[in-house]
């Protein structure tokens, strides 16, 4: 059950992430997102339903009943905020404009929050009591009775979901406890589709080849750029560029990578579009790990602090951005994500 929770903790936490990053041009992905929300909360549905059923009218029996009272209320809440952001969610399917986004967003967050709390209560008050009082054979049939509610078309997500919320032994386990000729169909087909799934919903990744083209182009740009002090490699469709310097959120090394930038006095901006790639890349995803960076404009280098503004300020930015450069707007109808945007300030040369 504690695994079956932190799977649902995680996928709602990231769907509400994923949510708030796609733009209005973002119908496609709006849809898959859409899809994926509302098999969790079938899920959700189906668990509480096996508990009603198949649980609580035995510890009614076996334990004081008040506690059972609650959780079957704490049920009855969850399913009314479920239905509002089932409703929400079909409306921002069709159109994800922002007033759809924001409804969805805030009704998510209440679901989160009843759902979480009675989660948590769950596991304090109500584990301890199945593990004293169900016996192993009554525990086994909720398990299978879950199982077969999940529709055949979700299995390998949910059969991935559980894997990457498990700790390597308990995900052997749950593999071992597999027949051998699903664990062979999960090897050759159903992680794979998984993955497609996770990168549909994330947003897609860069394939393998190209990644290795684009490394080796940034890298000779680098050189360039370091070598003539800016001379090469100085603009990129009318926009300067500058070095960025930033350490990896994994590696802990400096990674640098050459970034078009809009000078806003003491400001610069530096966009996380990659073209219009669906991905957000790397380079930004190191900046919002810190608060601290280095540039190089020129042969001029320099401290800066790094900042990642709020939807509104975003947003205000994102116009004299598109303003002086319109071929933005192509990238975000494509990126089916919002490109978000970092403010470097100087703290002095370097």
């Amino acid at each position: 059950m504690a695994l079956v929770h932190r799977i649902a903790r995680r996928a709602f936490r990231d769907v509400a992430r994923w949510i708030d990053q796609i733009p209005p041009e973002g119908t496609k992905r709006s849809r898959s997102v859409g899809a994926f929300l509302t098999s969790m909360l079938d899920m959700v549905h189906d668990h509480h339903d096996h508990e009603d059923t198949l649980i609580w009218p035995k510890l009614r029996e076996r334990v004081d009943p008040s506690l059972v009272d609650s959780m079957e209320k704490a049920h009855q809440g969850i399913a009314v905020a479920a239905a509002d952001v089932r409703h929400l969610a079909s409306a921002w399917e069709r159109d994800p404009s922002r007033a759809h986004q924001m409804a969805l967003l805030a009704a998510l967050a209440k679901f989160r929050e009843l759902f979480t709390t009675h989660l948590d209560e769950e596991e304090r008050e109500v584990v301890p009591l199945i593990a004293r009082h169900l016996t192993r054979a009554e525990w086994a049939a909720v398990g299978q009775a879950g199982f077969e509610k999940i529709p055949k078309s979700f299995r390998f997500t949910a059969t991935g979901l559980l894997l990457d919320a498990a700790t390597p032994s308990e995900a052997a386990r749950r593999l071992g406890d597999l027949p051998r000729p699903v664990q062979i169909l999960w090897s050759l087909v159903g992680r794979h589709l998984y993955r497609r799934t996770l990168n549909q919903l994330r947003g897609a990744p860069m394939p393998p080849p190209l990644r290795l083209f684009m490394r080796v182009g940034v890298q000779r740009s680098i050189e360039g750029y370091r070598r003539t002090g800016g001379r090469t490699g100085a603009s990129v469709k009318g926009l300067p560029v500058l070095l960025l310097t930033v350490v990896g959120r994994r590696s802990g090394l400096d990674r640098t990578v050459p970034v078009a930038y809009f000078d806003r006095g003491p400001d610069r901006l530096v966009v996380g579009s990659m073209g219009g790639a669906q991905r957000e890349p790397d380079w930004f995803r190191n900046l919002r790990a810190t608060d601290t960076a280095t540039i190089q404009i020129g042969a001029t280098v320099q401290q800066v602090s790094v900042r990642i503004p709020e939807r509104e300020e975003r947003d205000q930015l994102w116009e004299s951005i598109i303003t002086e450069a319109p071929f933005f707007i192509a990238y975000q109808r494509r990126a089916q994500r919002l490109i978000p945007i970092a403010v470097l300030t100087s703290v002095g040369d370097s």
